[in-house]
């Protein structure tokens, strides 16, 4: 089972002092590239989304967008 607790709510163990709030939700979605050189591979580290962008872009041989203040994943 999967809980999923909104920002601002606080995880309150039931048998113990660890308490603590959310500040920030996730939602956990696959990112699947599929292209030629691309080598299949499983990330099991988040990955925060800012890195999207300079992922796809280097994936495609563009450059970053400016804004873009993350590094790309390493393909």
């Amino acid at each position: 089972m999967l809980i999923e607790v909104l920002p601002g709510w606080t995880i309150v163990q039931e048998n113990g002092t660890n308490h603590r709030a959310v500040r920030a939700a996730n939602v956990p979605t696959p990112l699947i590239l599929m292209g030629n050189g691309i080598k299949p591979e499983v990330i099991h580290t988040p990955v925060n989304i800012l890195r999207l962008a300079p992922t796809l872009s280097g994936a495609m041989r563009i450059r970053a967008p400016n804004a873009c203040t993350e590094r790309a994943l390493d393909l």
